[in-house]
């Protein structure tokens, strides 16, 4: 996380802040954790499996993979998105608990 948005507290913020468009917390702030927890797996199966070039994980016989730097970048923006969608969802939680 680190790597995604520095070691200044006040930078992710302004980081995150360019995602927090209306059209964008509208639509992160639909369905319930369940919902959240299946869209996350999802973009990590999706994700992990495009970026390794294997469509099925699962089937045929096990690989090897090494994690380097490059797999590290190309997650810096997933991660990113992910935090600002974590962000707004909990605001929502937190605006719904308090009315």
């Amino acid at each position: 996380m680190q790597r995604a948005l520095g070691k200044d507290v006040d930078e992710p913020a302004d980081k995150l802040s360019i995602l927090l468009m209306k059209a964008n917390k509208q639509k992160w702030s639909s369905g319930g954790s369940s919902d959240w927890a299946k869209e996350s797996y999802e973009i990590a199966k999706k994700k992990v499996r495009r970026w390794f070039g294997n469509p099925d994980i699962r089937s045929g016989p096990s690989k090897v993979f090494r994690v380097d730097a490059e797999y590290d970048k190309r997650g810096v923006a997933v991660v990113k998105e992910q935090l600002a969608k974590a962000g707004v969802r909990l605001a929502g939680l937190l605006r719904e608990a308090l009315e």
